[in-house]
C-alpha cells in the first residue's frame, strides 16, 4: 500500500539556491531551504524526485546550471512542478521569473513557492508571483545602487577602495593613502628602471631595501601603477590628487619601458643545427663536441662506417656560423633590408584579455557585495570576502594598465644592423631560417675552405 500511494504522488523537482557559499558545506547551507521544500511538496500532494542545487549563483541572472536543468527536466516530462522555499530562490528578476514560469506552464508544469503558499496554477498565485518578483528585483537593484553610491562617495573623498595599501603607502584612519618608510624604496625602484636595470636587479633592489620578497611579475604592475602619482582608479573612474604622490610625472614616465619585440625562441643553443645538411645523404647535421673540445656540425652517420652515407661530412661550428651569418647579412644589405626601419606595435589580444579579466573581477566583487548584504553574516566575514575580491580587481587593473601603457607607448622602430648585436643565438637562428632553406656541407680533403665546402640554398 505504501509503495502504491507513493507512486500516486505527483513528481516534483526541488530547487535550492545559495548566492554566496563562503566556504560553508553546500548541504549545510541549503538545509533550511530543503526542509521547507519537502514540506511544501507533501502539502501539495507531491514528492521530490530530484534535487537541483545552484551554489554561488546570483538570482539576478538566467544562466544558472541547475536552474536551467530543472526547467528542461519539467519540459521533458520528468516532473510536474519545481518547488522552491521562496520565490526569490527561483529568480530575482521580473523578466526571468515570467520567462521561467511560462516555460514551465507551456510544458504542463508549474512553480510552487513557499512565500505565502504561492501556487502559480491559480489566478491569485500568478498575481502574487508577479508581485514577489517585482519586490525581489527591487531589492537587488537597491543593493546595487547603494554599492555604486558608496563607491562614488569614497572616490570623491580620495579613499582607495582596496583591501591593501600599495608598496610605499599605508592607510590613514580615513582609508586615504599616506607614504610610509618604503616610499624611498619606490623612488629608487623607478629611478633604477629608468636607468635600464633588469627585472632581476629590480627584484633584488626591493628585497634589499624592504626585506620583502617580490615576484618578477609584480615589478611590472608596480612600475605601471599611477597610484604613485597620487591617483585613485576604480571601475573606470579616476581621481587625481587623491593622496600624496611619491613620484613626479617625469619620474613615473621615465620608468615606463618600451619593449623591443622578441622573437620566438627555438629551444636550441646551436645556430645551424638542423639547417646544416650533409651534402652526400641529405641528413640534418647536429652539433656535438669533438675529441679536442671544439664544437662541430656532423652528419649523424659520421664515423660509424654505415654504407648509406657515402661521404659523411663534418665542419667546425664556428667557421660555418660565421660563413652563413656574413652571407645572410650581405644579402640583407644588397636588398636594402639591413638598414630598413622596422616598426612594431603590441598585439591587440593581450589588451582584450586584460580588459575582460578586469571586468570579471569587478563583477565578482560587486556580486559579493550585493548578495551578502542581506544575509546577516558577521561583518568580518563580509569584509574579508570583499577585500579578497577587491585585491583580485586591483591585480587585474594593474595588469590592464601595464598592457595599456605598452599599447600607447611609442612605436618600436629598429633596424637589423642595430638589432643584430643584441640578438640571442635562438633569435639569430630564426632570422636565418626565414631566408635560408638549408646549408649543404660536403666532405673535402683537409685544408679546403668553408666557402668550398658549404653552399647556401636560399628560400
Amino acid at each position: 500500500m505504501a509503495k502504491q500511494s507513493q507512486a500516486k504522488l505527483e513528481p516534483m523537482f526541488g530547487y535550492l539556491r545559495v548566492s554566496a557559499l563562503m566556504a560553508r558545506d553546500p548541504e549545510y547551507a541549503t538545509e533550511p531551504q530543503r526542509a521547507k521544500v519537502e514540506a511544501l511538496a507533501r502539502a501539495r500532494g507531491g514528492r521530490i524526485v530530484k534535487w537541483f542545487i545552484d551554489t554561488d549563483q546570483s538570482g539576478g541572472k538566467w544562466e544558472r546550471p541547475a536552474f536551467l536543468e530543472a526547467i528542461a527536466g519539467v519540459d521533458g516530462g520528468r516532473a510536474r512542478a519545481i518547488v522552491v522555499a521562496k520565490q526569490d530562490r527561483f529568480s530575482r528578476s521580473v523578466i526571468d521569473t515570467e520567462r521561467g514560469v511560462k516555460q514551465l506552464e507551456a510544458a504542463g508544469g508549474r512553480l510552487v513557492c513557499g512565500d505565502l503558499d504561492v501556487d502559480t496554477s491559480t489566478p491569485a498565485g500568478k498575481a502574487m508571483r508577479q508581485m514577489l518578483a517585482v519586490m525581489a528585483e527591487f531589492e537587488l537593484n537597491v543593493r546595487k545602487d547603494y554599492w555604486v553610491e558608496s563607491k562614488a562617495r569614497a572616490l570623491e573623498a580620495g579613499k582607495k577602495l582596496a583591501g591593501h595599501a600599495n608598496l610605499g603607502y599605508d592607510f590613514d584612519g580615513g582609508r586615504r593613502l599616506v607614504p610610509n618608510e618604503d616610499a624611498d624604496a619606490v623612488r629608487e625602484l623607478f629611478a633604477a628602471a629608468a636607468n635600464g636595470a633588469s627585472i632581476r636587479e629590480l627584484v633584488e633592489l626591493l628585497h634589499k631595501r624592504t626585506g620583502k620578497r617580490f615576484h618578477r611579475q609584480s615589478i611590472g604592475s608596480i612600475l605601471s601603477n599611477r597610484v604613485y602619482r597620487g591617483e585613485v582608479h576604480y571601475g573606470g573612474e579616476t581621481v587625481t590628487g587623491a593622496h600624496t604622490a611619491i613620484l613626479t610625472e617625469a619620474e613615473w614616465q621615465a620608468a615606463q619601458r618600451v619593449k623591443r619585440p622578441s622573437l620566438k625562441k627555438s629551444g636550441t643553443r646551436s645556430l645551424l643545427a638542423g639547417i646544416a645538411r650533409c651534402k652526400a645523404c641529405g641528413r640534418k647535421m647536429g652539433s656535438t663536441s669533438s675529441g679536442t673540445g671544439v664544437r662541430v656540425y656532423r652528419c649523424p652517420k659520421f664515423g660509424n662506417g654505415l654504407p648509406d652515407c657515402p661521404a659523411p661530412s663534418s665542419i667546425k661550428e664556428e667557421a660555418l656560423d660565421v660563413f652563413v651569418i656574413e652571407a645572410v647579412r650581405s644579402w640583407a644589405r644588397g636588398e636594402g633590408l639591413e638598414d630598413h626601419v622596422y616598426e612594431s606595435r603590441p598585439a591587440a589580444e593581450p589588451l582584450a584579455k586584460a580588459r575582460e579579466d578586469l571586468r570579471l573581477a569587478e563583477s565578482e566583487r560587486d556580486r559579493w557585495a550585493v548578495e551578502t548584504a542581506g544575509l546577516g553574516l558577521p561583518t568580518e566575514t563580509v569584509r574579508a570576502g570583499l577585500e579578497a575580491r577587491q585585491t583580485a580587481v586591483e591585480d587585474a587593473r594593474g595588469r590592464l594598465e601595464a598592457v595599456e601603457q605598452a599599447d600607447t607607448s611609442a612605436v618600436v622602430r629598429t633596424t637589423l644592423r642595430e638589432l643584430w648585436p643584441d640578438l640571442s643565438t635562438a633569435e639569430r637562428r630564426q632570422l636565418i631560417a626565414s631566408v635560408v632553406d638549408r646549408v649543404e656541407v660536403r666532405r673535402l680533403e683537409r685544408g679546403a675552405g668553408v666557402n668550398e665546402r658549404a653552399a647556401i640554398v636560399w628560400k
